[in-house]
Parts: C-alpha cells; structure tokens; sequence
C-alpha cells in the first residue's frame, strides 16, 4: 500500500514536493499551486530578479514561477501578460528595451516549464506606470519589477 506521508493526496511514490504543510493545496505530482490572480488582475513577482541592468534572470525567483506554471497549467485556455517595469533612471528607449527583455525571459522561462506560449504575451512598460514615486532609491527598486496579469 502507497504512503501519503505528507497528507497532501499524492501517494509518496509520486509525490514531487514531499513534506508539503498540511491543508496546501496541490496539484497531481504533490507540489503546491500558487494563488493567481483574478481576470483583470495583475500580481507581483516578487522574487523575480535579474543581474544588474540585463535580463538575465537570478535562480531566486525559479520556485516561484515554478509554481505559476503549475498553476497556469490547471487553469486551461486562460490567457496570460507578463509584464516588465523599469525605473526612471536611464534613457527612456533603453529602459523600454530592457523591460521588454525581462518580460519576455520570464514568459520564455515559463514556456520551458510547458506553459503553451501561446498563452503568454510579454509586454516591456519601460518606465510607464511606476508603482511608487521613483524619489528614492527604494521606491526606484520597487519600481524595477515583473508581474504577471490575468488577460483571459
């Protein structure tokens, strides 16, 4: 007889994300779905990160998007926006190139995780649309950013 040690549903003999906290929702190979946001509704990507002033994405956001995968995934014929956010530091032209660089690294990456493409569009905002004031170097950081928006 299987064991579901973590209680999540999945048998441990399929179960990917073993020692999930109980009452975590989970798809069928144990790991769990994250919270996406309602059509119209964009969310942030948080632990998105990319090496300085490129589009080369840092490993610290991979877990994540995993799981936005996944989610996506279960949530068939959905449609998806990847959005990119600079600062407003910089030549306005070169930051809109970089904000559509990182979105479309973020929407490739999840592609690679089986994400139909063809479900995702990126979209590079430059400075458009800043979050907060960018007068501080922290309300500059925040504005350097990745969401993702529910389209459909």
């Amino acid at each position: 007889m299987d064991r579901d040690t973590d209680n999540d549903g999945v048998v441990d003999s399929n179960d990917r994300c073993a020692n999930t906290t109980a009452g975590t929702r989970v798809d069928a190979t144990g790991c769990p779905y994250a919270d996406l946001p309602a059509t119209g509704a964009s969310m942030l990507l948080r632990t998105v990160a990319f090496r300085g002033t490129t589009a080369t994405m840092l490993p610290s956001g991979n877990a994540d998007l995993d799981k936005i995968a996944i989610a996506i995934l279960a949530t068939p014929n959905s449609r998806w926006e990847v959005g990119g956010y600079t600062d407003n530091r910089g030549v306005p032209a070169a930051n809109q190139r970089l904000s559509q660089a990182r979105a479309q690294a973020v929407m490739q990456y999840l592609v690679s995780k089986n994400v139909p493409a063809a479900s995702l569009t990126a979209v590079g905002y430059g400075n458009q649309r800043p979050a907060v004031p960018n007068t501080t170097p922290a309300g500059r950081a925040q504005n350097r950013r990745v969401e993702i928006k529910k389209i459909q």
